[in-house]
């Protein structure tokens, strides 16, 4: 196969792994200065032009490639992003929590809530709430956090919020909050329930199957009144739900497909599962339901 690739003797239906690596600068931004004044598709940047105009695999418009982040001013010579390793930071929802060594300590750690960017491999961009230099706990947070909350000290679970989460439109107490367990086949069926009612966007399929979702998570999806909010809290649910795939110890008996759409929530990002391998995206729905990548498949354990 390795002799075949050389030589280019590639034939449709076959495999081919591949590693591509970039350049990012601070920011999450990917440094590539030929990519300077091109039009990329946003839904399939594959398509590159001179000049604005519409992608010739779906249609939409072109965008700069400066507005999709894929060009640094500072070229080759842009300040390197800050990052961590993704093992490190105890993500709940929007929030995201990591262990800070103490300076001048072996053994002392303290919680501090930072916020990330994307993620690029085995890493996060850290955009704020770190500074080179420091130390953080790359393994064994959970168990850290779970001390500290049987002390009665700040931690995953007790820190404040962030005041960008204060302005939120939903309560405060819609958040969800990281259960210690695993969760059962009827919670993961249910969210699996929820995801498809969404990308049918049907809001009344949701909710009919949101309470037990609730219930573990301490949101309050099935109180949503609009598909723009059911959605909203079924990111923060996903977010929780990947925490728990990550700890292990789920039995559901079939693999778990684990998606990414970059576009969602004003090309924020956001993460859901599926119990298919077939893209369908629960935040765009009817309006762009192919909209995504697959980024992990998890085997499930009987």
């Amino acid at each position: 196969m390795q002799q075949r690739v050389k030589r280019g003797l590639l034939k449709p239906g076959m495999f081919v792994y591949a590693k591509l690596h970039a350049k990012i600068a601070a920011g999450g931004k990917v440094i590539d200065s030929s990519l300077a004044g091109k039009w990329i598709s946003p839904m399939h940047p594959e398509i590159i032009k001179d000049a604005a105009g519409t992608c010739d695999i779906c249609g939409m418009p072109l965008v700069s490639a400066e507005s999709l982040g894929f060009v640094d001013a500072g070229g080759a010579d842009a300040k390197p992003p800050l990052v961590i390793p993704a093992t490190a930071p105890l993500v709940t929802g929007r929030r995201a929590v990591v262990y800070v060594a103490v300076p001048g300590s072996k053994s002392s750690y303290e919680s501090r809530e930072i916020s990330l960017g994307p993620r690029a491999g085995n890493y996060y961009i850290v955009e704020s709430g770190l500074a080179e230099g420091e130390r953080v706990v790359s393994k064994g947070a959970f168990k850290i956090d779970s001390s500290m909350q049987i002390l009665a000290k700040p931690s995953m679970m007790s820190s404040s919020p962030d005041k960008n989460d204060v302005k939120d439109p939903l309560k405060h107490a819609d958040y969800g909050v990281q259960p210690k367990t695993p969760p059962s086949p009827a919670e993961l069926s249910a969210y699996f329930e929820v995801h498809k009612a969404l990308f049918e966007d049907n809001l009344a399929g949701a909710l009919k199957h949101s309470k037990i979702l609730d219930a573990r998570y301490s949101t309050a999806l099935a109180s949503s009144g609009d598909l723009k909010t059911a959605r909203e809290i079924f990111l923060r649910i996903s977010e929780l739900l990947r925490n728990d795939f990550s700890r292990g110890g789920i039995k559901y008996g079939k693999p778990v497909f684990r998606f990414y759409c970059p576009m969602a929530f004003d090309n924020k990002g956001a993460i859901w599962f599926q119990d298919g391998d077939r893209i369908l995206n629960p935040y765009f729905g009817s309006v762009m339901p192919a909209c995504g990548e697959l980024q992990e498949t998890i085997t499930g354990e009987k």
